[in-house]
């Protein structure tokens, strides 16, 4: 088999392999563990802001609270991909994956009610639900690769809003101008969550088949050059079959007219190449003694 063949081959395996549900999910774990500290940026943001105007104990409790989240869930994900080398039940290492993820969420939430609570007024409120937006949006971008931990996750957040403007609805009255703002507000932000998944995951899986077709195409380019090779060098040796041969070779076009002649042709007619292309064997070969029958 062609070495380009064999190439595009272990290509298409190799992306079989990271987009199976084992490589995907490898994929998710390693991807959490590998920007660990780049998702803490929004924590810290989060614990100053909450130290500067809720106090430092609500501050430090915050960041406390998401850090113990982020390392359980990142402690577990790390075993992650030398467990399934090892062969490990896949389906319960993505059960305890959602399980960890859905703890790291909780420990979100407490922290979207600590804001949430932590200034009285507006200011606090809008800043809960921007906590818990970008919290949303970090969770979406896992859909692609473990579907039931992002689930879980944004499942969380929602729950923890939505509990939290139940308790106002209580506290200030459900039709007060205040959580009409706030309702909206939720809502506002819930749909720019939604259309974010949605371009996430539909670009996702466009990407994929786009790559995926890519190779296919490849592939059966190569097979068709390598068959195109296969048929060249039959026709190069038949060739030289054809041009060495004792016997006269006459090769014509479908109208009967010659476009090539062997050697041996041309020792026993005395007709050269450039003489019979063109024309019919018969007007050649035929002399005036020949009968209608055998011409």
């Amino acid at each position: 088999m062609d070495a380009d063949i064999r190439d595009i081959e272990a290509q298409i395996e190799e992306f079989d392999r990271r987009n199976g549900p084992a490589g995907r999910f490898e994929r998710y774990a390693r991807g959490r563990v590998a920007h660990v500290w780049r998702r803490q940026l929004m924590t810290l943001m989060g614990a100053v802001a909450l130290f500067a105007f809720a106090g430092p104990w609500s501050g430090f409790a915050a960041a406390l609270i998401a850090l113990l989240g982020e390392a359980v869930d990142c402690l577990f994900l790390s075993r992650v991909p030398q467990a399934i080398a090892q062969g490990k039940n896949l389906r319960r290492l993505m059960r305890l994956a959602t399980l960890t993820a859905g703890l790291q969420a909780m420990t979100i939430g407490v922290c979207i009610t600590i804001a949430w609570y932590g200034v009285e007024g507006h200011i606090a409120t809008g800043f809960a639900l921007a906590f818990a937006t970008g919290a949303a949006l970090n969770a979406g971008l896992v859909l692609p690769f473990h579907r039931f931990a992002a689930f879980a996750r944004l499942a969380i957040y929602v729950a923890s809003v939505t509990v939290l403007l139940m308790a106002d609805a209580i506290r200030f009255g459900a039709w007060s101008p205040r959580m009409s703002y706030d309702l909206i507000a939720a809502l506002i932000l819930g749909y720019v969550v939604q259309v974010f998944l949605t371009h996430v995951t539909t670009g996702q899986e466009r990407q994929t088949r786009a790559r995926r077709d890519l190779l296919d195409h490849s592939l059966e380019l190569a097979r068709a050059y390598d068959d195109l090779q296969d048929q060249q060098r039959e026709v190069r040796n038949l060739a030289l079959v054809a041009q060495h041969a004792h016997d006269s070779v006459i090769m014509s076009d479908p109208s009967g007219r010659i476009h090539w002649v062997n050697d041996a042709f041309t020792r026993i007619t005395g007709y050269a190449l450039d003489e019979a292309i063109g024309r019919r064997p018969a007007d050649i070969l035929n002399g005036p003694a020949t009968s209608d029958e055998t011409s």
